[in-house]
């Protein structure tokens, strides 16, 4: 998240592969990130990215669905690791 409250995804996979998780991790995020915003979808090109920034106000009617989907990932990136 930035300092002005957006959810940006970028970098993400590599982010991961850096630390020896599978890349795999990184989109299944970003898929499950994308889901929970009604015109937000996985970036065509660019896969680790998604189609625009979410605002955090996006999201804020669905907080506990949101922290599921971090904790999931987390979880993931957690067993990756081990």
């Amino acid at each position: 998240m930035t300092v002005t409250g957006q959810i940006y995804t970028g970098w993400i996979t590599d982010q991961l592969q850096t630390i020896g998780v599978n890349k795999q991790v990184g989109l299944d995020w970003i898929e499950r990130l994308a889901d929970l915003v009604p015109g937000v979808e996985p970036h065509a090109t660019q896969v680790s990215n998604l189609s625009r920034f979410i605002r955090l106000n996006e999201i804020d009617q669905n907080l506990e669905e949101f922290y599921a989907r971090l904790k999931t990932a987390i979880d993931a990136i957690q067993v990756s690791t081990l």
